[in-house]
């Protein structure tokens, strides 16, 4: 039996699932859904400081895998790997990739555009962006040229502001070297990620100058597994903007070959698993932005099935609220699934199918 910690377990729970293992999930959230998959095995904790305490017995799974939020706890991460089978990154490599010394020094190896961190947004002229490095949601845009700051913590940094697409790039780390999984093109909304669309398609060099760049990252923190990196793509090319220390959001649609090669970097045996390009796959997670809370009751969504039980329907839900939980305004409602002929399909079928949901959800305020 496997653990899955993470401010999200459900995810990783779903995917080893499907690979043949019976898994326990710790997590901020405690899904219905979840709690179906790993037949109730579910326990809901306030904050992942708590993820270290709350796993009882921990030398009685085969292996833990601690996913979202792994970036943000180096020291229960440590914690963790001291009382089971860590098939997660080490404390040392977090600290070293959330390093915005580590960042600029592979910047200054790679073959990658130049887009390093400050600590000093005086060295950056016009709009940039703010944020923790080890949490890419907190990032902000300040478009006023005479607001200039310094950084009174080493986690703050800021980036110079440049437009483009914004795409990932999930990368394994073994004992063969650095490999890249696939990526996807990410759905954000105020510099905030939102969802994935699987199919990223690069041109040779830039697929080849990531590469490079993950192959140093990989020297320079010594990661084992997988890890994301999210890029900026315009007419210069691609650009890193974050690293993400653990398996990435955008895994389940870029294809259950990402958790089986994880697994295989930490010599746990699993089926082999391939890439399926058949279609192209999306996820996107559903805020409530309805004005007010809501009391969730999962009759109002009959209609659209949950993934893990109609894993290939065309549309399916995920992260789904236990009945008569409360959304308060802000918070994710649930994660919408929908696959397509190309991105502009499935990103427009997540659009349609947000609406509908949001819709729905509220007929039942609180």
């Amino acid at each position: 039996m496997a653990l899955v910690v993470g401010a999200s377990g459900r995810m990783a729970a779903e995917m080893l699932t499907r690979l043949g293992f019976e898994c326990s999930v710790l997590d901020l959230f405690g899904d219905f859904d979840a709690s179906g998959i790993c037949d109730g095995r579910v326990m809901k904790i306030d904050e992942l400081a708590q993820a270290a305490d709350h796993a009882l017995n921990t030398r009685m799974y085969e292996f833990i895998v601690f996913t979202g939020g792994l970036e943000s706890s180096a020291a229960v991460a440590e914690k963790l790997a001291q009382e089971g089978r860590a098939a997660f990154a080490s404390s040392e490599s977090i600290k070293l990739l959330t390093c915005p010394d580590v960042f600029n020094e592979a910047l200054a190896v790679a073959d990658v555009n130049w887009f390093p961190f400050f600590q000093d947004s005086r060295q950056l002229d016009g709009p940039y962006v703010r944020k923790k490095i080890h949490h890419s949601g907190t990032a902000e845009l300040v478009e006023s040229k005479d607001f200039k700051a310094r950084s009174n913590s080493r986690s703050t940094v800021f980036q110079k502001y440049i437009a483009g697409d914004s795409v990932s790039l999930i990368f394994v780390a073994n004992q063969s070297g650095v490999q890249c999984l696939g990526g996807s093109e990410q759905l954000t909304e105020s510099l905030s990620w939102v969802g994935s669309i699987s199919g990223l398609q690069l041109a040779e060099d830039e697929l080849q100058s990531a590469i490079k760049f993950a192959e140093i990252l990989a020297q320079l923190s010594k990661i084992v597994g997988v890890f994301g990196i999210d890029f900026i793509r315009n007419q210069k090319g691609l650009c890193p903007v974050d690293i993400n220390p653990r398996i990435p959001a955008s895994a389940e649609v870029v294809g259950d070959h990402v958790i089986s090669s994880h697994l295989r970097a930490f010599g746990i045996d699993c089926e082999s698993t391939v890439p399926n390009n058949e279609s192209v796959r999306g996820k996107l997670v559903v805020f409530n932005s309805l004005g007010g809370p809501v009391r969730f009751e999962r009759n109002c969504l009959a209609d659209l099935p949950i993934r893990y039980l109609n894993p290939s329907a065309e549309v399916s839900i995920a992260d789904v609220p236990n009945d008569n939980e409360i959304i308060e305004v802000g918070r994710p409602v649930l994660t919408v699934f929908s696959s397509g002929r190309d991105a502009k399909e499935v990103r427009s079928k997540l659009s349609s199918l947000r609406e509908e949901i949001l819709k729905k959800v509220a007929c039942y305020w609180k």
